[in-house]
């Protein structure tokens, strides 16, 4: 992880969605329907640079209500000899992740949320790069379309990881950036989890969100470093 997060600044131009906000606090379970026994000892901290390789909530499909846990953000197939492809799967693309053999597993069988309050993008200008933050109008906790995987290493120990899906940039993004991550409206959270949902209709939710439902705002390129992670990294600048 210690590598990556060196080099993120270099690879920011080549990133979909590289970075994201998780601010809620502990309070998500009538948000996104907890099953009443999940476990309130998660660590739920607010981070303001969500970065690849850091292990953040995410929500899955369970028997009495949906589950939250912790993973790890760059998914790992369980076929994968070493975990750190997962550095180079943090997105999959809404157009090919039903038959990419990476994602195509977890895309039928082991889709989760992905809870957020924001995301940045950076527009890309020369050598220079100037974040900008994105959030909802309405909505100031939402939800990333995801998928998971569980992955055994060598010694039978098992990490569970993450990726996010990404889709064309919608107008408001599109002078940023030529991708966005998919972001679920709320009554179609379920039907993403759940695992009789037929691909088609599944694959009809991986689309843009609404530009008028959107707000932007340039921010400091403090987030350029990774080791940087306050509420000033939101706080709009001239």
């Amino acid at each position: 992880m210690i590598g990556l997060l060196g080099i993120l600044p270099g690879l920011l131009k080549y990133l979909m969605c590289g970075r994201y906000t998780f601010y809620a606090g502990k309070d998500l379970s009538d948000r996104f329907s907890l099953d009443p026994d999940y476990d309130r000892g998660l660590d739920l901290s607010k981070n303001f640079n969500v970065s690849p390789g850091q292990f953040m909530p995410v929500v899955t499909s369970g028997e009495k209500g949906n589950h939250l846990s912790l993973m790890r953000w760059g998914l790992v197939p369980s076929w994968a000899k070493d975990s750190k492809i997962g550095f180079r799967m943090i997105n999959a693309r809404a157009d090919t992740v039903s038959v990419k053999p990476s994602f195509r597993n977890s895309f039928r069988r082991q889709r989760c949320l992905i809870p957020a309050n924001g995301f940045y993008e950076w527009q890309t200008d020369g050598k220079k790069k100037t974040p900008y933050y994105f959030t909802l109008k309405k909505e100031p906790l939402f939800a990333f379309a995801g998928l998971w995987e569980e992955w055994t290493d060598q010694n039978n120990m098992k990490l569970q990881t993450y990726t996010i899906i990404t889709t064309n940039a919608n107008k408001l993004i599109k002078p940023i950036h030529d991708r966005m991550p998919v972001i679920l409206k709320p009554q179609n959270e379920a039907t993403w989890l759940n695992e009789k949902t037929d691909p088609d209709s599944l694959l009809s939710l991986l689309k843009p969100y609404s530009p008028p439902a959107m707000l932007s705002t340039k921010v400091s390129d403090r987030l350029n470093r990774s080791s940087e992670n306050d509420p000033r990294l939101i706080k709009p600048i001239s």
